[in-house]
């Protein structure tokens, strides 16, 4: 069997690699985790490569780049799966891209480095063979769209012109954990630590409060996003709301909200909501993980009611916006 390694870059790439691949793949997979894969969950895996934060200058890891072949020599005769940011240590080699949330395509679209692909792409011949020449493939062609990316793994179907030479997987996460044995499925629990007192306790609560990474994208402070949940919890009975935490949001709310149900669990929303979790109501700033639980499920969306400057870089912006790429990820106009 060829090596099998996986750059999951989020929990929720993680997740769906986890559902996707048998018990044999899972343990097998050498994984390249970053600081957005808390370390419970890092030291469960038995192959790791832990890639710290460092170098920032674009040059000076082009240099590193062309050194890494020899760096990480499981590279080199492996099947990679995963996300392509990485373009330092993914230069020269082929990969299977796994979506990075549900409808990335029409959020990435959003976004200024999607204005940067396009932008990219009109640029004249000479620039494109020297950006090549000295980043590689993947640089400047994220999300998919470099020509090394040969299958795209996503949770619906994906029709964009920049994808038209890509090997299309659609993937029914809810099927495969339901097919799945049993020993996969008390793998994949065991390494997000969850039981049925968990799921239990949470179906206690009858709203669901998603965090965003606000501070940590460096949007506002810490005290300014306290103070935009303390603002949305006020419309609530806090002994009603259970509180997830995005997975790169490191703010302890315990201290601020003692009433509040805090869900510190290292686990993605489809995940649980595949596990047969609901609420009945979603509470959100902006996350388009509140149609997890469906579409039918009230959700109250405060966008730029909390905070003028929130919304920022990609994104789903409105709960209107948000509802289209769920009917349209769903086959549904």
């Amino acid at each position: 069997m060829r090596q099998r390694v996986c750059f999951p870059g989020s929990l929720y790439v993680f997740t769906f690699y986890l559902l996707m691949s048998s018990k044999e793949e899972i343990l097998n997979t050498l994984y390249f985790f970053d600081k957005n894969i808390h370390v419970t969950i890092r030291n469960k895996m038995p192959k790791v490569h832990f890639l710290k934060e460092g170098i920032k200058n674009r040059y000076a890891l082009a240099l590193c780049s062309l050194i890494n072949k020899s760096k990480y020599p499981e590279l080199n005769c492996a099947d990679i799966f995963g996300l392509d940011f990485r373009w330092d240590i993914l230069r020269g080699h082929q990969m299977n891209y796994i979506e990075d949330a549900p409808s990335i395509f029409d959020i990435w679209e959003t976004s200024p480095m999607y204005r940067n692909y396009i932008k990219s792409t009109k640029s004249n011949l000479l620039k494109k063979w020297a950006r090549k020449m000295i980043f590689g493939n993947y640089y400047g062609c994220p999300v998919a769209t470099s020509s090394m990316v040969t299958d795209i793994y996503t949770s619906s179907p994906v029709e964009k012109p920049y994808l038209n030479n890509k090997r299309h997987h659609v993937v029914d996460l809810r099927k495969e954990w339901n097919d799945s044995p049993q020993e996969k499925k008390d793998l994949i629990l065991s390494i997000f630590d969850v039981s049925q007192d968990t799921l239990k306790r949470l179906q206690s609560r009858k709203i669901i409060l998603l965090t965003q990474a606000f501070s940590d994208d460096h949007f506002v402070t810490d005290k300014e996003q306290i103070e935009i949940y303390r603002k949305i919890l006020s419309h609530y009975n806090e002994e009603d709301v259970v509180m997830k935490p995005h997975p790169r949001d490191k703010i302890d709310y315990r201290k601020f909200f003692p009433k509040v149900m805090y869900f510190d669990k290292v686990v993605a929303m489809q995940f649980l909501a595949i596990l047969g979790v609901t609420f009945e109501r979603v509470v959100t700033v902006s996350s388009s993980s509140a149609l997890t639980f469906g579409i039918d499920v009230p959700i109250d969306w405060y966008g730029y009611k909390v905070h003028p400057g929130i919304l920022k870089g990609e994104g789903i912006r409105t709960l209107e916006n948000a509802k289209k790429n769920y009917l349209k990820s769903h086959g549904k106009k």
